[in-house]
């Protein structure tokens, strides 16, 4: 065996256990939903209208306090130094709350330098598990997800590895948190998944639906969606920029397979009923 293939060998060795013990490992950590006793058993029209209509207002009242650019769409209500530290934060107080026994280290979340060319992969972040970061896209800082995308980067470095568990602690967090930017980007997320399911529940049980998105205060939310939809269009779309996405897209779906994350790339979506769950056991059992 030459010199050459002896230190490409060692090289890789050392790179999968460093691998295992900065992410590989926490695969096999219960999951966020079994931790905080939460199931996927089916749920009543019912209790997916009050869980919709949960989120719908949150999403709102948390709006209505950002304030918004010459276009008429929200924005982030700090810098980025100061959004990464109250991540931390948040994430910290929600793990010591629901018992996560997240890492209470403090995570360097960073911009990339080529977030832009990230941006036609549809990279919005990534964490480095050989540097202990949280990589977050900030060529377009979208109000809607740049929030739920940080505590989703930052919950990995803390210990979950599962797409599905850090997407579930990141939304969880920020419908918690103080800060109205980031309840907004975590009640949107919930509406959003929730809205399709509950309107096909209404029509099968020829029920009517409990919001209104014909509602004036939903108008500013709009323009959040149409302002995130034009930067999507923005990206030039041409056969290089396809097939590099489509790369990304299997690269990625390949690794989660690899690690047990059955389904892919799929695993990013929180089952409705989680959130339905959550509402159920935390929320209206509280009030």
């Amino acid at each position: 065996m030459s010199l050459l293939l002896k230190n490409i060998m060692i090289i890789a060795l050392c790179m999968l256990i460093v691998f295992q013990m900065m992410h590989g490992i926490n695969y096999r950590r219960p999951s966020i939903p079994q931790v905080m006793g939460l199931t996927r058993d089916t749920h009543s029209y019912e209790e997916y209208a009050m869980a919709l209509s949960w989120a719908y207002e949150g999403m709102l009242e948390a709006r209505y306090q950002l304030g918004e650019d010459y276009n008429g769409v929200a924005h982030m209500s700090t810098s980025l130094e100061e959004a990464v530290y109250d991540a931390n934060a948040l994430m910290n107080t929600i793990s010591h709350e629901y018992d996560y026994g997240m890492s209470g280290n403090y995570i360097r979340a960073k911009g990339v330098s080529l977030s832009h060319y990230w941006s036609y992969t549809g990279i919005t972040g990534v964490y480095d598990m050989f540097l202990g970061e949280a990589n977050v896209n900030t060529d377009y800082i979208d109000i809607l997800y740049f929030p739920v995308t940080l505590c989703h980067e930052i919950s990995h470095a803390k210990g979950y590895a599962r797409e599905s568990d850090a997407n579930t602690a990141a939304v969880m967090a920020c419908i918690r948190s103080s800060r109205a930017d980031f309840r907004y980007a975590g009640y949107y997320a919930i509406f959003v998944d929730l809205y399709y399911k509950t309107a096909s529940y209404a029509s099968e049980e020829g029920k009517a639906m409990p919001i209104s998105l014909s509602d004036p205060a939903f108008e500013a939310v709009m323009r959040d969606i149409d302002a995130s939809a034009a930067y999507d269009d923005s990206l030039a779309d041409n056969p290089f920029t396809r097939f590099v996405e489509r790369f990304s897209e299997s690269a990625n779906n390949t690794f989660l397979e690899v690690n047990g994350q059955e389904g892919g790339t799929q695993t990013y979506i929180v089952p409705t009923s989680i959130y339905v769950d959550f509402f159920c056991n935390y929320v209206y059992l509280e009030e």
